[in-house]
């Protein structure tokens, strides 16, 4: 009973600091994931258990390797927003987001650490958290009047001007709880990963349906989860052995059987309904990858206007979108090319070789294959993400790809230790 009772209070913590929201009635300062992380790190300094890890842990190394780089980082684009302007118009200066990950990032990390029970603990929310989402997501589809709700529920967003909702949705797009477009897939990213690690445990009925569910929810977002379920389902076929295939394939023919059975006695047009609900799915597999993703990327079709390489591009502009100081125009899409108007082309190739290493890292210290397996899901997602939106600096994925490293080290030593 107290299990359980955890695992629903952290599943609540979770989802208010992935999908985070401005407390209604306080300060602007008061975002649910800050309190989440607040309240967490005082819980876990005062309840939290004790970790046995080495003092040559390479999560730990990792996550303190970043933050002091954050501190850098900060430091270095304060400089340049001092040598050069902050910018005009609506620019977003990047200094917010290197503060945020040298705070968020320690201490969601230590507190984290101490309040998960384990690797399975810390997936078990995870993956209710995006079942929660899920929920929302598909109510909304199979029910348009609750659409009004996310609307209001969702009107502090970016996309909160009069209207561009209810286009945003006339267009294929659905919405959650602040969870909506590419980014909201990106969100539930760490779900799908959740609920592929209990596949690659278990590939009974139960674990597929949840992560079908997370996953078709995802791709009612953006086409983005598709991509990403792409990946997962890519990673979990490498993995299991030709048993558990088979289980797997006679669970995906009765679910399907089951589908059709209930849409056979009833009058729910599916057609109508796939063609509506998947439009922008089917659009990606009608106009390609090219089309769909690349061409806007590199601003082919003018959407994007990515800076030249110049000397203030190199130094950096300490914008991620906007018109800089020196009236550098900043409009590109994904991390990748915002990064290197920010930090300058030659700091932004340091901070990916970092990120880069400390995949590399953790790959290469760990034994167990199903750990492998989940490393690189984990860190083709978060290129996925990086490709598509301003993503690492959104923290929560950082967040938890910091604990869920630190947690897979510590299956290693368990493991290592058993062998003994």
């Amino acid at each position: 009973m107290n299990n359980i009772l955890h695992r629903i209070l952290l599943s609540i913590a979770v989802f208010l600091f992935i999908y985070t929201f401005q407390i209604p009635g306080l300060p602007q300062i008061f975002l649910s994931y800050r309190c989440v992380v607040v309240l967490g790190f005082i819980y876990a300094f005062i309840f939290g258990a004790k970790v046995l890890h080495p003092k040559t842990s390479i999560s730990d190394k990792l996550v303190s390797n970043y933050s002091i780089w954050n501190v850098f980082l900060t430091i270095y684009v304060i400089m340049i927003l001092e040598l050069f302007g902050h910018g005009k118009g609506t620019s977003h200066e990047s200094t917010n987001d290197y503060i945020n990950m040298f705070i968020v990032l320690p201490l969601f990390y230590y507190s984290g650490k101490r309040i998960f029970r384990d690797l399975d603990d810390l997936m078990w929310v995870l993956r209710t958290v995006g079942l929660m989402q899920s929920l929302i997501i598909l109510l909304g589809t199979l029910i348009p009047e609750i659409n009004s709700t996310l609307i209001i529920l969702n009107s502090d967003s970016a996309f909160s001007e009069a209207g561009r909702m209810d286009n945003m949705i006339a267009s294929g797009y659905h919405l959650g709880f602040k969870c909506f477009t590419s980014l909201g897939s990106m969100q539930l990213a760490l779900s799908q990963i959740a609920a592929c690690y209990f596949l690659f445990r278990n590939s009974n009925i139960v674990n597929l349906v949840f992560f079908l569910l997370i996953s078709v929810s995802s791709v009612l977002l953006s086409r983005t989860g598709f991509l990403v379920a792409l990946i997962c389902i890519l990673f979990f076929l490498f993995n299991k052995a030709n048993k558990n295939r088979r289980n797997l394939f006679f669970s995906i023919i009765f679910l399907t059987g089951v589908f059709l059975v209930v849409i056979s006695f009833s009058n729910f047009d599916y057609g109508e309904f796939f063609r509506v609900n998947f439009n922008r799915l089917f659009i990606l597999f009608e106009n390609g990858l090219y089309e769909s993703y690349f061409e806007i990327y590199i601003g082919a079709n003018d959407e994007n206007q990515i800076p030249p390489l110049s000397i203030y591009t190199i130094i950096g502009t300490g914008i991620t979108s906007g018109v800089s100081g020196a009236n550098i125009i900043v409009n590109c899409d994904g991390a990748f090319l915002r990064n290197y108007a920010a930090m300058g082309f030659v700091i932004s190739i340091i901070n990916y070789y970092l990120l880069f290493s400390f995949f590399y890292k953790i790959y290469k210290y760990s034994k167990i294959k199903t750990n492998k397996l989940l490393i690189l899901v984990v860190a083709l997602i978060w290129f996925v993400g990086e490709f598509k939106e301003y993503f690492t600096y959104q923290v929560y994925y950082m967040c938890f790809i910091m604990l869920i490293f630190s947690f897979i080290e510590r299956t290693e030593i368990n493991s290592k230790t058993n062998r003994k």
